[in-house]
């Protein structure tokens, strides 16, 4: 995943659209990103959010943004489940801003990568 984000950005596509229903597998365990609906290029100005449980509590996307993004769908695709699946969107938004974030021990492996982004 972190390669497959590393390559469209390197190409100079912000694509704001991390999350787990936009990640595939082809055949060969290659990574695929879809939906680029709601991309820029070559910073044009870009209207989208990203949901919830993949965003960090700003006014706007930043890389920042885009590595948290990208940590939370490594953790869901590691662990099954969202960051703070049991509470509602504006609890999520709450917490995040907070600084608590689920406990990681149980994937421990991951650990150090998904704080680091």
């Amino acid at each position: 995943i972190f390669n497959a984000v590393r390559f469209i950005y390197l190409r100079g596509v912000l694509y704001s659209n991390i999350l787990c229903n936009n990640v595939f597998l082809n055949s060969n365990f290659n990574v695929k990103l879809s939906n680029f609906a709601s991309l820029a290029i070559n910073n044009f100005l870009l209207l989208v959010c990203y949901k919830t449980s993949y965003e960090l509590p700003s006014k706007d996307i930043l890389t920042r943004t885009k590595l948290f993004a990208l940590s939370s769908t490594v953790y869901k695709i590691i662990t099954s489940l969202k960051l703070h699946k049991d509470l509602p969107n504006y609890k999520v938004s709450a917490a995040f801003a907070k600084g608590r974030y689920p406990n990681l021990e149980s994937i421990s492996i991951f650990k150090n990568m998904i704080i680091r982004c």
